[in-house]
């Protein structure tokens, strides 16, 4: 059914710009481990301003999380996130890897965009790519924020290099052409995935996104009722997580994106 694969071309980029960063599964550090890391920048200047609290990623200008990523069309490398409802007032965001190397710093002018709500204002959300160290170390990844008004201040997310390995045995297959409308997809278990979650996208409509999955601590998706519809054509992927929102590691600290599959139903 060669459509399918002019439906791919057509929504590649909708599709990756579409890939949402929700977060993942807890996981408990030492506090041996925690005092480890600390003393890794025990020789930042007093002139930071530190986190405040027990999460270090949560600073007043916005929030740091940072993961090494798997995808199919690249290299693994290290996806860096900064959030800020006080984007005005930040002069440059400067990204440092675990041995204090300089990394690069976010554009300030690249940024997804979060409306307002009735007790908040708009967030801009900066995102960028970087590949990983030479020097491939589990340590504190950190931001130094430079406001407007000469103050800096420090957020980090502590980050292990092991990746997750790629979703595999996806059912429906890539390129299965007029099935019956399945109840479920499902996938192979990754190993030291703990959660996951699946993207389906409309072929007909250009890739445009259909459906996101909750967090799935099962390699399966009960699809539901309606979704899919007789003569459809359906685009999904799987992303695993290795954790949840953990005070350490942020959001989570390994993922991984499978290849996009393609089927279309009777």
């Amino acid at each position: 059914m060669r459509m399918m694969v002019a439906g791919r071309s057509l929504s590649s980029a909708i599709r990756k710009a579409g890939f949402s960063f929700s977060a993942f599964f807890l996981l408990a550090m030492s506090t041996a481990d925690v005092s480890r890391a600390d003393t890794q920048h025990a020789a930042v200047s007093s002139a930071l301003v530190q986190p405040v609290g027990k999460d270090p990623h949560s600073i007043k200008p916005g929030f740091f999380d940072i993961h090494i990523c798997n995808w199919t069309d690249r290299e693994r490398f290290v996806f860096a996130l900064f959030s800020s409802r006080f984007f005005a007032d930040i002069a440059k965001i400067e990204i440092f890897a675990p041995d204090g190397g300089h990394m690069g710093d976010m554009d300030l002018g690249k940024y997804r965009y979060e409306a307002p709500t009735k007790d908040r204002g708009e967030k801009r959300i900066y995102i960028k790519f970087f590949d990983l160290p030479e020097k491939q170390t589990e340590g504190w990844y950190t931001t130094h924020v430079t406001m407007k008004d000469g103050s800096v201040h420090l957020s980090k997310d502590w980050v292990m290099p092991e990746g997750l390995p790629l979703a595999s045995g996806l059912t429906p297959p890539d390129g299965a052409t007029d099935i019956p409308i399945p109840e479920e997809l499902t996938w192979n278990p990754i190993p030291g995935a703990r959660f996951y979650k699946v993207f389906i996208r409309d072929g007909w409509q250009d890739g445009k996104l259909l459906y996101q999955s909750r967090l799935l601590p099962e390699p399966r998706l009960v699809l539901p009722k309606g979704l899919l519809q007789p003569g459809g054509m359906y685009l999904w992927r799987v992303h695993a997580r290795d954790m949840n929102e953990n005070p350490v590691w942020g959001d989570f600290n390994s993922g991984s994106l499978s290849a996009e599959i393609e089927f279309s139903v009777k």
